[in-house]
């Protein structure tokens, strides 16, 4: 068990003044301060939801933005904040009212800007969206692209200027690399985003499917149900490695595992748009404005292909949600027009968006392997039916997960989660529990573990991975057995835990399912009777897992399982969730 921890603030003391020069230095500030009470006040409050790879750049310019206060035609000045939210998850919290516990953490917006368009032709289908506006301004474009590492690349015969298709890269087995003598890559695996949370990851889908129907525009939800084009999805999805739900932690993952000299063994190619790819090169995979420039470059390069039969080019839309108030529209359609200006155009050039010709930067070019002049052939972006036909079979076709749960029993679990609705962190574990359970597929296998410092073992077993089936009854029985340990067993023994966890992971492996295991915990490791260090925790465990087969997740409660956190990221080494 980790006892709470208090924070303290810095004190600022009095200044001693003396003399004339401290009496002109308190006249300046006077001065200063008159000159700032007579300038405008906003008094209206912008709130925007960014798709998470460009909410840094917005951030830095709604901070330009409000130091303008520019005059609305009201006569009043607007303040522009901005939250980053995926797109897939801000639609689905918009089509519910704003009302999950996900999108309680977030305000509600005015103004929304998600990667695609093709997220708010899905959210038109949901009342109080009908007459969601279609002509939206696009801030930014991006090609959806295959990235590989140039090494990979090249050797399947890829150099610059050579035309592949979505099938010659999609279609390959995962013994691609052994057959061309790279035994030493491992697996020809892939990571795509999950479909119904990130654009990159709906776009790959997308174009999974007009690849194995054959077309690149006019796809109907009869291509999307065909034998032969579920056979070629479902044949794609087996050699899928993860689907993470934000592509931005993947690729500050796969930085941290380039800097380890461990990227090769990582990835073999993602589907991703082309301005990420970019960010990854530059040593910039956050999308941090104030690093531009300024940033080393990864060890490992990428190159994208843009596939021969054509992609999607993902538009940003600037959405005005039809909610907003008169004044609200002013601010919004205030903000649009700042962000079309040339000086802010600029800045999203510097981070590898093409402009609305899609023309890409020369930097961009260079970077990632293409002519300055390229422009992809495209795709067109499927209706609202056919999106609903491919999200509903990706989860019908989409590689499987064996998935192992282990949840902290230690005694600090019984203190105040700090969410509204759950009085402990015990609490928010099992409801967190439950609303997954929701995203599971019937023949996902899961099992759940629980720990804190039992005699003879820490932990103990609820459930051995199981079918999850229609129901999920075999897990929610066991999640209501989950209980907050008394002393003297209510310490928390993370690190043997884990240990053990991917040993019987690693023992009970399923080649075609995606292999995890999800740590949920509030505290650090603090368990005397094992000498496991957290501290090592990644390099045994990288030891035993050399193609690093088994996934480590953790999800932390409260301010005791910061550290921990992000000794699970540097185990992991693959998609984290915060």
């Amino acid at each position: 068990m980790t006892s709470g921890r208090s924070s303290t603030l810095r004190r600022v003391g009095p200044y001693a003044i003396a003399g004339a020069a401290g009496l002109a230095v308190i006249v300046a500030a006077v001065l200063v301060v008159a000159r700032i009470d007579r300038s405008p006040q906003c008094g209206v409050s912008l709130k925007v939801t960014s798709s998470t790879e460009k909410d840094n750049l917005l951030t830095k310019l709604a901070e330009a933005y409000n130091a303008k206060k520019r005059r609305l035609p009201s006569g009043d000045c607007a303040k522009a904040e901005v939250d980053g939210f995926t797109s897939g998850a801000a639609m689905d919290a918009l089509a519910g009212g704003w009302t999950s516990d996900e999108a309680r953490k977030h305000p509600k917006p005015h103004v929304w800007l998600p990667t695609s368009s093709m997220w708010a032709v899905q959210l038109r289908e949901h009342d109080g969206y009908r007459d969601l506006p279609t002509d939206s301004s696009s801030i930014a474009r991006s090609p959806v692209v295959i990235a590989m590492p140039r090494k990979m690349a090249e050797a399947i015969g890829w150099e610059q200027g050579k035309p592949f298709t979505w099938k010659e890269i999609l279609g390959r087995d995962g013994s691609t690399w052994e057959k061309l003598g790279n035994r030493e890559w491992g697996r020809f695996a892939y990571a795509k985003d999950d479909p119904t949370r990130s654009t990159s990851g709906l776009a790959a889908t997308v174009a999974t499917y007009y690849a194995g129907a054959g077309k690149g525009r006019d796809l109907q939800p009869g291509d999307v149900t065909s034998p032969k084009v579920e056979e070629f999805v479902r044949n794609v999805e087996a050699n899928i490695l993860f689907h993470p739900p934000d592509i931005m932690n993947f690729l500050k993952d796969l930085s941290d595992a380039d800097k380890q000299n461990r990227a090769e063994n990582y990835i073999s190619a993602v589907v991703m748009q082309e301005e990420l790819a970019y960010l990854y090169n530059e040593g910039n995979p956050d999308g941090d404005p104030s690093i531009v420039g300024r940033s080393s470059q990864p060890n490992m390069q990428l190159v994208a292909i843009h596939p021969a039969e054509g992609t999607l080019v993902l538009d940003h839309p600037y959405i005005i949600l039809p909610s907003v108030t008169a004044v609200e529209r002013e601010a919004a359609t205030s903000f649009r027009d700042f962000l079309l200006e040339p000086e802010q155009r600029e800045w999203f050039a510097k981070l590898g968006f093409r402009d609305d010709r899609d023309v890409p930067p020369p930097d961009l070019a260079k970077s990632l392997g293409f002519s300055v002049g390229h422009r992809p052939s495209l795709m067109e972006d499927p209706s609202a039916k056919v999106l609903d036909a491919i999200r509903s079979g990706w989860k019908r076709l989409s590689k499987r997960a064996n998935v192992l749960v282990i949840v902290d029993e230690s005694g600090s679990m019984k203190e105040s989660s700090g969410i509204p609705g759950f009085s402990t962190r015990m609490d928010a574990a099992k409801a967190a529990l439950r609303n997954n359970m929701k995203r599971l597929n019937p023949d996902d296998e899961v099992g759940l573990w629980a720990f804190a410092s039992y005699p003879g073992t820490p932990y103990r077993t609820l459930l051995a991975p199981t079918r999850f089936g229609n129901q999920g009854e075999a897990f929610s029985k066991a999640i209501d057995r989950l209980r907050i340990a008394e002393a003297p067993y209510d310490d928390t023994a993370l690190c043997v835990t884990i240990r053990n966890a991917h040993r019987y992971m690693l023992e009970h492996l399923k080649e075609e399912s995606i292999n995890a295991i999800v740590v949920l915990t509030d505290g650090v490791n603090d368990y005397p009777q094992d000498p496991c260090q957290m501290s090592t925790l990644g390099t045994q465990l990288a030891d035993a897992d050399r193609t690093h087969q088994v996934k480590v997740f953790g999800i932390g409660f409260g301010a005791d399982a910061e550290g921990g956190m992000l000794v699970l990221k540097q185990v992991s080494k693959g998609p984290y969730l915060n």
